[in-house]
């Protein structure tokens, strides 16, 4: 099944953890894990990745700047039908905002005081806290400041100055739709980073690389099915439900090949005169240790090892189903 993200998506990027000597290791101070690979992310509803890039380093564009060219790549097969994008101040800037009109396609995000096209009359007004500053530049792209606890500097291709008057502790406060739709939308990657955070598989000493390969195939791919299954069938589950379920969904299906054997060791008779003085093998003197063995019959006995095979589906299903049934779980933890 084809999952189509709905008409507002977010872009955003998350950092998979890691300390250890890489290139391309970021630091994001921002973040519950401040030092890790950088992914970028597009993400739509309620946490469903779409998309993703992971960063590896400056790429040269001659045409667009780096952050612009993530956004472009990420949503390509999105762009030209009429959704919104939404981003926060470290890509939002008005020549992005330009681009993503070209391909009928509108931007809302948060905007950096410092970019370039900015109008010096709305980012430089001072304003008293619920006051309200906007002007609209080129191709109806609308800059609006608005005084909370601090400065708010918005920008949307899709909003002017509309306000909406909200309930907050019982208080009526009016605040710019621009600003409401914002919130809604920048959840998504909030969300999807929450939900692959429960019951994580990456450990401090996995390698990069492996942590990686991890965090998309038992984080993200888990996250996503899950949210798709509760879309389309209406039932409600936990994440971790859902992840058992997997598992007993898997242990139905013969787990290796029955003709596939392990190889183990057993004990088998030294060939020549038993009546040669040597020395006890490993088992055989543990035996002795615990007087299971006369010890003037220990020397008659195998004296070394031999390889058998014995099949391993029993012992591996078995041992699967005592630690989804938590019988072992005291020992792992």
């Amino acid at each position: 099944m084809f999952y189509t993200p709905a008409r507002v998506f977010c872009i955003d990027e998350s950092l998979i953890p890691f300390r250890g000597r890489l290139i391309f290791k970021q630091y994001i101070p921002n973040k519950a894990h401040t030092y890790g690979v950088k992914i970028f992310k597009l993400c739509a509803g309620p946490g469903c990745t779409w998309n993703m890039k992971i960063y590896s380093g400056k790429e040269a564009d001659q045409n667009n700047s780096i952050l612009t060219k993530i956004v472009l790549e990420l949503s390509e097969k999105l762009l030209d039908t009429g959704r919104m994008a939404v981003t926060d101040n470290y890509y939002t800037s008005i020549d992005l905002a330009n681009q993503l009109l070209q391909r009928r396609t509108h931007l809302m995000g948060t905007l950096r005081a410092n970019r370039r096209g900015n109008p010096k009359e709305v980012v430089g007004a001072k304003l008293k806290k619920g006051e309200i500053k906007a002007k609209q530049v080129e191709h109806g792209i609308s800059i609006l400041k608005w005084k909370d606890k601090r400065d708010v500097l918005m920008l949307s291709t899709y909003h002017f100055n509309e306000t909406l008057t909200i309930q907050i502790r019982g208080k009526e406060i009016v605040k710019p739709l621009m600003v409401v739709d914002y919130n809604k939308g920048k959840s998504s990657v909030d969300l999807s980073d929450q939900f692959a955070s429960y019951g994580s598989c990456v450990r401090k000493t996995v390698k990069w690389y492996h942590k990686i390969a991890i965090k998309i195939i038992l984080g993200t791919a888990i996250v996503n099915s899950h949210l798709l299954y509760e879309e389309v069938t209406g039932n409600k589950i936990s994440l971790l439900d859902f992840r058992e379920a997997i598992i007993d969904k898997l242990l139905d299906r013969p787990l290796t090949d029955p003709d596939v054997k392990k190889k183990t060791h057993a004990f088998e008779k030294h060939p020549g005169n038993s009546r040669v003085g040597r020395r006890y093998c490993r088992g055989c003197y543990k035996k002795k240790l615990k007087n299971e063995i006369p010890k003037n019959k220990v020397k008659k006995l195998p004296l070394f090892v031999k390889l058998v095979q014995i099949n391993l589906d029993t012992v591996w299903n078995v041992l699967i189903r005592a630690i989804i049934n938590r019988n072992f779980l005291p020992f792992f933890l």
